[in-house]
């Protein structure tokens, strides 16, 4: 009995460690940064690491004002801006680079499953 009590201890410990690793990034904001900001910013990573988590969510506040105004009548930007009307893949894209942002401890080249590519 003592030793089911205990697996099934050791059991949710690891679950919870495994739950904690997924919430690390936003696989979806990772595929739409490399897809649409690699071409004027590089790597996704990169991306995230120009600015702290408080400045991104700033960068993102009103519906992402401040994100379509940067990049608002750059012919290369056009699916950038497009991109914040499209709300489920805006909001990827913000908390990818909120969770991988300058402090957030993520190493800004690779995260063991996608290394800038």
């Amino acid at each position: 009995m003592k030793q089911s009590i205990l697996l099934i201890a050791i059991l949710s410990l690891f679950a919870l460690q495994l739950d904690a690793r997924i919430d690390r990034y936003d696989e979806k904001g990772l595929k739409v940064s490399k897809k649409s900001c690699k071409s004027c910013h590089g790597n996704a990573y990169k991306v995230a690491s120009m600015k702290k988590a408080s400045g991104w969510k700033k960068f993102f506040k009103d519906d992402g004002k401040a994100f379509v105004a940067v990049h608002q009548g750059i012919p290369e930007t056009e699916k950038i801006v497009a991109l914040s009307k499209r709300k489920s893949k805006f909001k990827h894209l913000q908390r990818f680079l909120t969770q991988s942002a300058s402090d957030s401890g993520v190493v800004s080249t690779c995260d063991g499953n996608f290394c800038g590519r």
